[in-house]
């Protein structure tokens, strides 16, 4: 524990306050650096409007070694039933967090990994370089290679191709990138990125000519992205309250390497909304759209089905387009809030106490992508999805998300999908 005492002269009523008091605790929860927050009035002086404070902070390991250990598959449910609880099919490695580097709040992260995908990663984030703390800077490396690759997708699945002797496919990331902060929840980011992939000639020629286009065994280009975030929710992993909006514009292909030729917009709004001290609302909508509207490469054709962008219900698919269009929403419940101590159990003192919440969800979805090349093989591109069930949420240390559903799709299939997500990044 670190206390820090100082004194402040504000004209702000109690309420004011302690309003701001709860948006810097917040805001110091998703630095990352801190697993507690709290801030306590002990001397409030009326007359002059002076106010002594205490800030109480439980720092969290500066340096976190999280050990890898993923599918490769897009959810556990593909890996689970399509593909056989096949272990060959891990990812395994570790990933080397450090949040505070040099004392300014710049995160280091330090990826390697082995198994189904082989990859090596670096990732530094410098927050503030001015006296305003307003410009940041940073850097991304990444290599990975794989012996197998889904060279299409057919009824919207996947099919793969795998060798056992040679890596099929090989991808090489670099990017420099510049982040604009104006005010506390706004930020503008601007990064220039170099790709560099390769597949094998067997999957470019014979399995699809489609996959970089015109049988290409080689897909090289710079691209620039702009994105402006305004991010004012409380608990970025799972938040109950405040909003999110986020707006994406990409161009593949600079003209300097005269392969690629790409642009579009994305956009995303996530609204969270109390309504009482246990029931919220989650309510999301993302899209996006593409300006230039030739064929792509089917590489570049995901829409729906990968990360988090999927329609409850129908996790076996994938449903590939140009452009898509979703939104999701949840009723939660409130089931249990408080903190599991471990006491003893845990040698490490920052991970003895572990913030649990838990909900039951009532969940409603829908969606539709837009995909005038590879519809006629996929069915369900181009055609509305509905997906509805319930859940249960578990939320563990600010940072780990379990959700468990039951869900049904508008073709009448069920069925209990298992997601996990980490809010390290």
């Amino acid at each position: 524990m670190r206390e820090l005492n100082f004194q402040i002269g504000d004209t702000l009523n109690l309420d004011n306050m302690m309003e701001r008091f709860a948006e810097n605790r917040l805001l110091l929860l998703n630095t990352g650096i801190f697993r507690e927050a709290d801030f306590n009035v002990k001397k409030w002086d009326t007359d002059s409007n002076k106010a002594h404070l205490e800030l109480t902070v439980a720092e969290t390991l500066p340096i976190l070694p999280v050990p890898i250990f993923e599918l490769a598959d897009r959810n556990f449910n593909v890996w689970w039933k399509e593909m056989n609880r096949d272990l060959k099919r891990i990812n395994y490695g570790l990933i080397l967090y450090h949040f505070n580097l040099t004392g300014r709040r710049d995160k280091l992260k330090l990826s390697g990994q082995w198994g189904y995908t082989r990859k090596a990663e670096i990732d530094y984030k410098l927050p503030g370089i001015n006296k305003s703390q307003t410009v940041g800077l940073g850097i991304n490396v990444l290599v990975a290679r794989n012996q197998e690759v889904p060279f299409r997708a057919f009824d919207n699945r996947l099919e793969f191709f795998r060798s056992d002797d040679t890596f099929l496919f090989n991808r090489f990331r670099s990017s420099v990138r510049a982040f604009y902060r104006p005010k506390l929840f706004s930020i503008h980011k601007f990064e220039l990125f170099y790709h560099d992939n390769f597949i094998d000639e067997y999957v470019a020629t014979d399995l699809n000519p489609d996959f970089f286009g015109n049988d290409k065994t080689r897909l090289s280009y710079f691209a620039f992205q702009y994105d402006f975030i305004c991010d004012k929710r409380d608990i970025k992993p799972y938040p109950t309250k405040g909003y999110l909006f986020s707006t994406t514009l990409r161009k593949d292909g600079l003209g300097i390497l005269k392969n690629r030729n790409a642009f579009h917009l994305s956009s995303r709004y996530a609204k969270y909304i109390p309504l009482s001290k246990r029931f919220s609302i989650e309510a999301i909508a993302q899209g996006r759209y593409s300006f230039v509207r030739k064929q792509q490469p089917y590489y570049d054709m995901k829409a729906l089905g990968f990360f988090e962008d999927y329609i409850r219900g129908y996790e076996f698919y994938v449903i590939d387009g140009l452009d898509y269009f979703y939104q999701k929403t949840a009723l939660r419940f409130e089931i249990f809030s408080g903190e599991i101590n471990f006491g003893k159990l845990s040698p490490l003192e920052a991970f003895r106490k572990m913030p649990t919440r838990v909900y039951f969800n009532l969940n409603n979805d829908l969606g539709y992508t837009n995909d005038p090349y590879f519809g006629v093989d996929n069915p369900l591109n181009n055609s509305l999805l509905w997906g509805r069930g319930v859940g249960l949420d578990i939320i563990v240390y600010y940072a780990a998300v379990v959700q468990m559903e039951y869900s049904v799709n508008r073709l009448g299939e069920s069925g209990f999908f298992l997601h996990l997500r980490l809010g390290f990044n």
